[in-house]
């Protein structure tokens, strides 16, 4: 009967007849009552033992058979498919056949480890080649100066260690090789020479100066030291650039470079932001906001014209009350001496002249007398012997005569208007009036008065009775001087008559104005267009009141009836009037209303 031989998975191998030797696999399957079987079966024993030794792969391999590679002294497994290595190959040159997945290969020249990963071979490590020396992290141990081991992780490159990393500072028993110091920090510690390059997210020191000393580029930051810019292009500021400190030569610019902006110059004045001075970027025009104060030994102004708005100039400010001569000097160049208007100190006076004192001097010396060309306003003026004091032309001489007098025929014309000739006061032109009159209270006083003829006429008599005031109790400086006839007279006294009233006044108030009160039924009785100003009126007032009130209240009803509540009598006691003779109203001094003045 013949067997059924059955791979690890379940799938049939071979079947093997009885008394026959199957050659289908690797291994020589013996059939039923073969014959010399031993042998068979020893060297079936033998291949297992060896893995198929032999310098050629086994001709008939099932998927999982391993065989001794003897030519190139390698464990081989076959896939099914191919013969792959099992285990690390180690060899010179990087295998190119019996590759797969997950295969290691020791390159013998570098002493390097590599992992085939279905494509090509990746490095393991070390990552270092033998030619290269010794690159990379290494655990080392340090012995320190109290005798104690300690476990550090060095970074090598080339063979050589030029960095120590450590989890606990300690001081070495000696100092490492390349090392300056035994010192060993917290972190990393780097052999003499050695630097970090690129970028750190923080740093306690720098160059041995600790990270809160430097200036941040970030935020708002301050320096006790002082900050310098070694370049002629400068500093500028602000997100869009705006504002630039150059250098050009031995010059310096400060300057706003945008269109037309201003460049502003603020003080803390007291704790407020105070704009001091201002220029402007649209003009160029320089804005001094507060007191300009210019110190130094000589001020000059190269402009066309100079324009002032303070009302007054002060000059000579620092003066003691010493003998110093101040005011406005005036270079003329070739046209002649300088020409000064000035207060002359020692003579207490202004004076315009012509000198040759300098623009330093505190005292001047007149050359000439300079003229002046002007319309004089004041209370006096004296000129020679002739004085102008308020509204009077006189001579300063006693007993001296005042002359006004034209050259040749001319005559003198005051105003255009008037003309005076020998003991003539006439109008200058045609069909003019003249007129005398005096200013404010002033009057004109006229000795003796004549009519040359019946055609003369004389205005500003008053026809009414206000004599001579603008309207009925009003008067002014200038009507007052008016002419008043003997109708005038008869009508003001007239007007001017107080009156005398009796008036029943219960229910009207005794001072106030309007509907309810004197006043206004006096309005209505003496309308005051008909009084002159501060006419009285005399009022003899009366004022009636009810003084009780009597009500009697009875009952009236039958047995079990009785209505209450019923008035029976009422009686009412009036009072004799209450009289009020004192009160006293007036017209007010505007002719235009009744007021009250005593009496309440």
């Amino acid at each position: 009967m013949a067997y059924t031989i059955n791979k690890t998975d379940g799938t049939i191998l071979a079947t093997v007849n009885d008394g026959v030797l199957d050659t289908t696999s690797s291994l020589s399957l013996i059939g039923r009552n073969y014959q010399s079987y031993g042998e068979a079966f020893n060297e079936n024993l033998v291949k297992l033992l060896e893995n198929s030794s032999s310098a050629t792969e086994p001709t008939a391999p099932i998927e999982g058979e391993l065989w001794w590679d003897k030519t190139n002294d390698r464990l081989k497994v076959y896939t099914g498919a191919a013969w792959v290595n099992v285990g690390v190959e180690s060899s010179a040159t990087e295998p190119s056949t019996g590759l797969s997945t997950g295969m290691l290969w020791n390159d013998t020249t570098n002493d390097q480890l590599y992992m085939y990963d279905g494509t090509a071979f990746d490095l393991i490590g070390p990552i270092f080649s033998t030619a290269d020396g010794k690159a990379g992290f290494q655990q080392d141990s340090i012995t320190d100066n109290l005798a104690a081991t300690q476990k550090v992780a060095s970074i090598y490159n080339k063979g050589t260690r030029f960095a120590i990393a450590t989890t606990s500072a300690f001081t070495a028993n000696t100092a490492p090789s390349g090392f300056g110091s035994a010192v060993m920090g917290l972190g990393i510690n780097l052999a003499t020479g050695y630097k970090i390059h690129g970028t750190a997210t923080n740093a306690d020191t720098l160059d041995n100066i600790d990270s809160a000393s430097f200036l941040r580029s970030d935020a708002n930051d301050t320096t006790s030291g002082t900050l310098g810019v070694l370049n002629d292009t400068g500093l500028t500021v602000g997100t869009d650039s705006d504002l630039n400190i150059s250098v050009s030569g031995s010059d310096v610019t400060i300057k706003n470079q945008t269109s037309d902006g201003d460049l502003k110059f603020n003080v803390n004045d007291g704790g407020a932001d105070t704009q001091a001075m201002t220029i402007d970027g649209a003009t160029g025009d320089t804005i001094i906001h507060k007191n300009l104060q210019v110190k130094g030994t000589t001020t000059t102004v190269e402009t066309t014209n100079t324009s002032i708005e303070d009302p007054l100039l002060e000059l000579n400010r620092s003066s003691s009350g010493g003998d110093v001569d101040a005011g406005l000097y005036i270079q003329r160049g070739s046209a002649g001496n300088s020409a000064i208007l000035y207060w002359n100190e020692g003579e207490d006076k202004f004076k315009a002249v012509t000198s040759t004192s300098a623009a330093s001097a505190t005292s001047v010396t007149d050359t000439a007398k300079a003229t002046i060309v002007a319309n004089y306003e004041g209370d006096s003026l004296t000129v020679g012997s002739v004085s102008i004091i308020e509204n009077e032309i006189r001579t300063n001489n006693s007993n001296d005569s005042l002359q006004l007098g034209a050259a040749g025929t001319g005559n003198v014309i005051v105003n255009d208007a008037i003309v005076l000739e020998d003991n003539e006061i006439r109008p200058a032109r045609t069909n003019d009036d003249l007129v005398l009159t005096g200013v404010g209270s002033g009057v004109v006083r006229v000795s003796s008065l004549g009519f040359a003829d019946s055609t003369s006429s004389v205005t500003g008599i008053s026809p009414d009775g206000a004599l001579g005031g603008d309207a009925p109790g009003v008067y002014t400086n200038a009507s007052n001087s008016l002419l008043v006839t003997e109708e005038a007279v008869k009508r003001y006294v007239d007007g001017n008559a107080d009156i005398y009233l009796q008036i029943d006044i219960t229910g009207l108030a005794k001072t106030g104005t309007g509907a309810g009160t004197v006043q206004g039924l006096l309005t209505t009785l003496a309308p005051v267009a008909n009084f002159a100003a501060l006419t009285k009126a005399y009022v003899a007032a009366t004022t009636s009141t009810v003084d009780t009130l009597s009500v009697t209240v009875g009952s009236v009803g039958s047995i079990g009836n009785v209505v209450s509540g019923v008035v029976t009598a009422v009686s009412a006691t009036v009072a004799n009037p209450t009289r009020d003779n004192d009160l006293i109203y007036r017209v007010n001094a505007g002719g235009t209303a009744w007021e009250y003045v005593s009496g309440a």
